[in-house]
């Protein structure tokens, strides 16, 4: 049986803003000792869908969203994949890992990068609240400067904000998920709308719905 879509609830947008703006000024920062220097989460393109009638359990729906080089590889816009490819660069802890993420690119578009610190935050019998972060790095000359920043290619360019999350409730048969990007540089509105920001993640549980 497929997830149905609901949209969100936009009683929500005011409090959402707000969030992001408190957090504008600050510096980068440890989340906790041993964890990545992550980027403050600013705002950016905002999406966010609720999936119903999901039915998964809390391993496998970890192991769909930190199975990075899993994801599905034929969602794309214009032709422009949301995935080209994806590789764990490193495991931080149980169900916690730094990935480098790249789109694909065409005469139009070029290919977007980021290196991004994907983790479990809250699991309970029930629930699992799964978060991302854009691993921060700095722009010195020509090269970036910062942890994993040498995986990062001069042919795409390096996302300036990207954070979003998760949210499994087993009880209720239902899947969140929301984030905020800013892509960078001219992008065409299309690669921006609601449903190419979203189709990854569509793609994501109609695949699990199907197997």
């Amino acid at each position: 049986m497929q997830p149905r879509l609901v949209a969100p609830d936009p009683g929500r947008a005011f409090g959402r803003l707000l969030a992001p703006l408190m957090l504008a000024g600050a510096a980068a920062a440890y989340a906790a000792d041993g964890d990545p220097l992550v980027d403050p989460r600013l705002p950016g393109k905002h999406a966010e869908l609720l999936a119903t009638n999901v039915h998964i359990s809390p391993p496998a729906f970890i192991a769909m969203v930190l199975d990075c080089d899993k994801y599905p590889s034929d969602v794309a816009t214009l032709g422009v994949k949301a995935v080209d490819s994806c590789s764990i660069l490193a495991r931080t802890g149980q169900d916690a890992e730094v990935i480098y993420q790249r789109t694909g690119g065409s005469l139009v578009f070029t290919p977007r990068q980021a290196v991004l610190w994907i983790r479990v935050t809250s699991q309970t019998a029930g629930a699992v609240t799964i978060e991302w972060d854009l691993v921060h790095q700095e722009r010195t000359g020509s090269a970036w400067a910062g942890p994993y920043a040498e995986v990062l290619r001069d042919d795409a360019i390096r996302m300036p904000v990207s954070h979003g999350g998760w949210v499994l409730d087993t009880a209720a048969h239902t899947v969140r998920y929301w984030l905020d990007v800013d892509l960078g540089g001219f992008v065409p509105g299309i690669f921006v709308s609601q449903d190419s920001m979203l189709a990854l993640t569509r793609a994501m549980l109609a695949r699990h719905e199907g197997e």
